[in-house]
């Protein structure tokens, strides 16, 4: 009993089939990765069970037989000499072995995995003990793509051979040459060389060698000059026009070393401008014109596209520091444009070429950051406070001092005695010198004037210290209260919270002090281009819109820019790149507060603040300087009654006006009473938000409008320029070896790619491979020919004209259409017959097979085919038992086949047809 197991990339199989061979889960992924390359697959055993009293359905996730009742080494796993694809293995179980029904049967290989298994005609296995018994002879055959993949074994165990394995045997040991060989010292096979330069001392040397070498021999002396056809003889040795051509440098020559410069030193020339040919050209030094630099050598390499457009490089010879220029024409005989020259790291540009300021000339331009007003560095806006300069703010003072205007003195009383209507309340009139004094009996310095409001309110008292000086407090010892400063007894610029001279400069910024080179000693209106930006208009021209635009040049998008409510970055990068060597870096965290100034009397709200999270920034309030105030002839230094600036080493309104910033003063409109904070609209620029809705940011984005652009787009990820319409999005894939057009699944139009490959190119060859059906409405052009949509072909091949025309322009006139219906071109019996179609040309025939002893019977057409056999098909047509194996037709050829039957089919019909 046999059966086949065929094994296709499909394995497909009649789904509807009774009895039915199938590869595992398990043998399947085996075979796949041998097949591929992996370790080869070794298949060494055959089981065979009784389904469980019931015939199983083959399952391909089944690791074991329903219930195996037998299992033994295979006796032969032999490659199929009649079709070199097919693995014949095979089992037989001895008479001795049985009792039990044959229902199904697996292959195993050496891991004990199941490779294959299938159901079987039942049938019982007897055993000798029950008075009979049989050998049974089991096979699979099994169809691979690489036999190679799989271990071929002659079992060590095997305990019978089949008839068609002994006759296998004995048939390739005729055929064998393994028969010692001859040697040169001893006799035995030896074989026939007609090679005449072999070393060799085991092949024997044919007549046809010995003629070789001898003709050989009589002519090498000629030296090839006896050659007849000398022309034919270079065709022979593979030489073409080259072996015709002189060494040179003109034109149908062959390029000899050194020739425009090539394979030696460079060709010296006078005049770059005279060169008319690609090459590598040199001029000396004070001996040539038209270069960047007449008094240097200089090497020049020469690209000339055509009659008009030509290329010339300028590298400086023999400098250490390269510097190259490069210039073009366009036109025969038109003017060189002039020479430019390439920035490297060894031709690094300067400041000024590239619009930058060295660090002196920064220096000299603008303010450093280090520079602090009372102790705030202007690296951000500064907003004093009353209290940063040591004085108290209009609250403060309107609350501790008494205003000229009127208010309450504690603990002064005065009564008049007098309901007089005298404007004066308290008037000491005299014409002493001292109209008004106070004095004490003792020496004791505490003498003083006290002010009380009624009730419980405090008693200040107005008094000398200790030190004869004027004091005011509410302590009863005048020298725990504070001191009044006066003409004689000045206070210093630490006592009332002010700056000397220099110390308001290490203070204040000076008026000198430039923002963007324009001086804060008046408004200071800033442009786009003081602060190295574009206008708008300048940036609609230079930047691409995200409305859309036309793009001039190539346009690069790395990671570098970045606006949004993320960390705010502005980042350019070169050669250098770390955290102390930066070409260009700006990052902001926290955080800027901006003043808001009221137009209306008194202070309302918080006016300022800012946290960049290396220090805080506030502004609030105001401070007013009155009158003063003149007590018993002497001048009182008070909050209201203040010394003049040079008494406390301070400077006046007018000097101070000429040494600092006025708080009129504007930058770019806005006064410098508070905190200045320019938005991009004070200075014509967007604001971030205006910008991102505005331009395209480098990061990514999305055009609105339509994107123009005159040169190249360029892209350095392999997928790109994704369709996205409905549930699906197509795009395009350069994996270094193809171009594919993808498509995504549905419902994913902006995921990964599918499985699907409708187009693709080879960028190594430019080979189009179309992995789908192709729908051409119209005619179809391949190379000349048309392929039309009927089927029908038009070429050269066809004498420029339609297949079925030519075809019916050759038919016609030679076929006698009139008998040709009357025609009988039938031969041979059921047993063998052939007919032929005189009009296509067409040979059908066809029989009767009887199966032979083995497995292969081979069928010889009645009539042999000139050109070749399209197909053969088989009918079977009898039977013994159940028939369980498909039968095939093999080694096909123009004169036969073989017609290969298992043991059960013995009698098919065959038919054929060919030309």
């Amino acid at each position: 009993m046999a059966t086949h197991l065929p094994f296709t990339p499909d394995n497909k199989r009649d789904n509807m089939s009774k009895y039915k061979a199938i590869l595992t889960t398990a043998g399947a992924a085996k075979i796949s990765a041998a097949s591929a390359g992996g370790k080869p697959l070794k298949i060494d055993r055959m089981a065979v069970g009784d389904g469980n009293g019931k015939l199983p359905t083959p399952n391909p996730a089944q690791t074991k037989l329903v219930n195996e009742r037998h299992r033994a080494a295979l006796n032969s796993l032999t490659v199929d000499k009649a079709a070199p694809d097919r693995l014949i293995a095979e089992l037989v179980i001895p008479a001795n072995v049985g009792g039990f029904w044959l229902r199904e049967m697996g292959l195993y290989d050496a891991d004990g995995t199941l490779i294959a298994v299938s159901n079987m005609a039942e049938s019982y296995k007897p055993k000798l003990e029950e008075g009979s018994g049989r050998t049974q002879t089991l096979r699979m055959v099994v169809i691979v793509s690489h036999t190679e993949a799989i271990t071929l074994i002659v079992s060590g165990d095997m305990v019978m051979a089949t008839r068609d394995f002994v006759a296998a045997a004995i048939n390739d040991h005729a055929k064998s040459r393994n028969h010692p060989d001859a040697t040169t010292a001893a006799k035995g096979f030896v074989q026939l060389s007609s090679v005449t330069n072999s070393t060799s001392e085991a092949l024997a040397a044919t007549p046809k060698a010995v003629k070789a070498v001898n003709d050989a021999a009589v002519k090498l002396a000629q030296n090839l000059a006896d050659l007849p056809d000398k022309a034919k003889a270079r065709v022979s040795l593979g030489l073409k026009a080259a072996a015709l051509r002189e060494v040179g440098g003109s034109t149908g020559q062959l390029m000899e070393v050194g020739a425009f410069g090539l394979g030696a030193t460079c060709a010296v020339v006078s005049d770059p401008n005279e060169i008319g040919r690609s090459g590598f050209f040199g001029l000396t030094t004070g001996k040539h014109k038209n270069s960047p630099n007449l008094n240097a050598s200089w090497e020049v390499l020469s690209i000339c596209y055509d009659g008009g457009s030509r290329k010339q490089i300028f590298m400086q010879a023999g400098a250490s520091t390269t510097k190259t220029h490069i210039r073009y024409r366009s036109s025969p005989g038109g003017v060189w444009g002039p020479f430019q020259s390439y920035y490297s790291t060894e031709n690094k540009p300067t400041a000024a070429e590239v619009g930058a300021l060295t660090d002196a000339q920064a220096l000299q331009k603008y303010a450093l950051r280090s520079i602090k007003v009372n102790g705030k560095p202007i690296s951000a806006d500064v907003n004093l406070q009353a209290g940063d300069v040591n004085a108290w703010n209009k609250t403060e003072a309107d609350t501790r001092y008494l205003m000229l205007s009127g208010g309450t003195v504690k603990n002064l009383t005065v009564k008049t005695g007098s309901t007089g209507t005298e404007n004066t309340s308290l008037l000491i009139d005299g014409v002493e010198h001292t109209p008004l004094v106070l004095k004490r009996s003792s020496a004791t310095a505490n003498l003083s004037i006290g002010f009380q409001l009624g009730g419980s309110a405090p008693l200040y008292r107005l008094g000398i210290n200790d030190k004869n000086n004027l004091s005011w407090g509410t302590d009863a010892n005048q020298a725990s209260n504070a001191t009044i400063y006066h003409t004689k007894n000045k206070p210093t610029a630490a006592d009332v919270g002010a700056l000397t001279d220099a110390q308001a400069v290490q203070k204040y910024a000076l008026r000198s002090i430039k923002v963007n080179g324009k001086p804060i000693s008046a408004d200071v209106n800033l442009q786009a281009g003081d602060v190295n930006a574009w206008n708008k208009t300048e940036a609609d021209n230079r930047y691409l819109l995200k409305t859309g635009g036309i793009v001039t040049g190539k346009t690069r998008f790395a990671a570098g820019v970045n606006f949004g409510n993320e960390n705010t970055s502005v980042e350019g990068g070169s050669d250098a790149a770390g955290f102390t060597s930066n070409n260009l870096m700006l990052k902001s965290w926290y955080g800027i507060g901006f003043f808001n100034t009221c137009t209306t009397s008194g202070l309302k709200g918080v006016t300022g603040y800012i946290n960049t999270r290396s220090g805080d920034l506030q502004m609030k309030g105001r401070v007013l300087a009155d009158t003063q105030v003149i007590e018993a002839g002497k001048r009182v230094y008070s909050p209201n009654n203040k010394p003049t600036a040079a008494d406390v080493g301070a400077l006046t309104d007018a000097q101070a006006a000429q040494k600092y910033a006025l708080r009129s003063i504007k930058v770019n409109g806005k006064p410098l009473s508070g905190d200045v904070n320019l938005v991009a609209g004070d200075i014509n620029a967007y604001t971030k938000t205006e910008a991102d809705g505005r331009y395209l940011m480098k990061s990514g984005g999305q055009l609105t409008g339509t994107l123009k652009t005159s040169a190249e787009i360029q892209s350095t990820t392999s997928d790109n320029y994704r369709l996205v319409g409905g549930d699906y999005g197509t795009f395009w894939r350069n994996d270094g070896n193809s171009l594919y057009l993808l498509m995504t699944n549905a419902k994913a139009p902006y995921g990964s790619y599918n499985g699907l490959r409708p187009f693709s190119v080879n960028v190594k060859n430019g080979d189009v491979v179309l992995g789908h059906n192709a729908i051409v409405s119209g005619n179809l052009k391949v190379g000349q020919a048309t392929h039309s949509a009927d089927g029908n072909i038009m070429g050269s091949r066809w004498g420029n004209k339609w297949l079925w025309d030519a075809i019916v322009e050759q038919v016609n006139g030679r076929v006698d259409w009139g008998s040709f219906n009357n025609r009988s071109h039938v031969a041979g019996n059921r047993q063998a017959w052939w007919y032929k179609d005189e009009l296509t040309g067409f040979i059908f025939q066809g029989g009767v097979v009887n199966r032979g002893e083995g497995y292969l019977t081979w069928v010889g057409f009645p009539r042999g085919y000139t050109q070749d056999c399209f197909g053969v098909q088989l009918t079977l047509a009898g039977h013994w038992g159940d028939s369980n194996m498909n039968m095939e037709a093999q080694s096909l050829s123009a004169g036969g086949f073989n017609a290969a039957l298992g043991d059960n089919e013995r009698v098919v019909f065959w038919w054929a047809v060919g030309v």
